[in-house]
């Protein structure tokens, strides 16, 4: 399993990142809001499926899934 943790959003408005499971085991992908930050109102969004995807973009305030 791998955790990733986004850079806080100060000054990021327009970042946007990408992150995609690219493998076939059971191991998850954790994304995780900065500190308190937050995506999408949740501190993380987990990938458990090969191939799938997630993209999330900075407003300067929060992350969002797009």
């Amino acid at each position: 399993a791998i955790a990733i943790t986004l850079r806080a959003v100060s000054g990021l408005a327009g970042y946007v990142v990408k992150v995609k499971k690219i493998d076939s085991s059971a191991n998850t992908v954790t994304i995780d809001g900065n500190g308190a930050e937050t995506i999408d109102g949740v501190a993380t969004q987990v990938i458990a499926a090969q191939y799938t995807s997630l993209s999330v973009v900075c407003d300067g305030t929060t992350w969002h899934i797009f």
